[in-house]
């Protein structure tokens, strides 16, 4: 039996112990979580649902929730997630990540790179909303400020995203064609 295994087996303890007072929502989050994390999603969202029933004024279940909705294409339901979550608890770096990606999913990248940088301003060491807006950035054509985001996020967490390589290197051909 695995970690992730024992931890969802405990969690489970959890659950039954606390009942369904708002307490056992932390239980709820936190399989969901591990769950998403081994490509559940389906049953992550039944315990993020769940978590939120239990506790509506839980703010982080919302934001994972949001997040499965986008990765689904469900850009609405993320939204209304991100927004919700930001309600109960405004500086939370994630949702305004989550807010700003799907902006630029929708080639709002002037919306996206200003909720990217509230995540950052949040959490200054937030690889992943340096990444994003390099990414934006790149699609707006600011190759230096792509650049510089691009290398920050490198800088936070090395092994973040292949694909933030591709992008820095696209915005330095791009820098030297211009």
């Amino acid at each position: 039996m695995g970690n992730d295994d024992l931890a969802i087996k405990d969690l489970e303890t959890a659950i039954k112990l606390y009942g369904n007072s708002p307490e056992a929502s932390q239980a709820y989050f936190q399989r969901g979580k591990i769950r998403c994390n081994q490509g559940c999603t389906d049953l992550s969202l039944i315990d993020y649902n769940k978590a939120i029933q239990l506790d509506p004024t839980f703010a982080e279940p919302y934001v994972e929730r949001g997040s499965i909705h986008d990765s689904k294409g469900q850009f609405d339901l993320a939204m209304a997630d991100y927004n919700k979550a930001l309600q109960l608890k405004p500086n939370l770096p994630r949702a305004h990540n989550g807010r700003g990606w799907i902006y630029h999913q929708q080639r709002l990248f002037e919306q996206a790179i200003a909720e990217y940088t509230t995540a950052i301003r949040i959490d200054p060491k937030y690889a992943t909303a340096y990444c994003n807006r390099g990414f934006a950035y790149e699609e707006i054509g600011e190759y230096d400020l792509a650049i510089a985001d691009d290398t920050k996020a490198l800088e936070l967490d090395p092994d973040l995203n292949n694909e933030i390589y591709r992008s820095r290197a696209l915005a330095y051909f791009h820098k030297s064609k211009y």
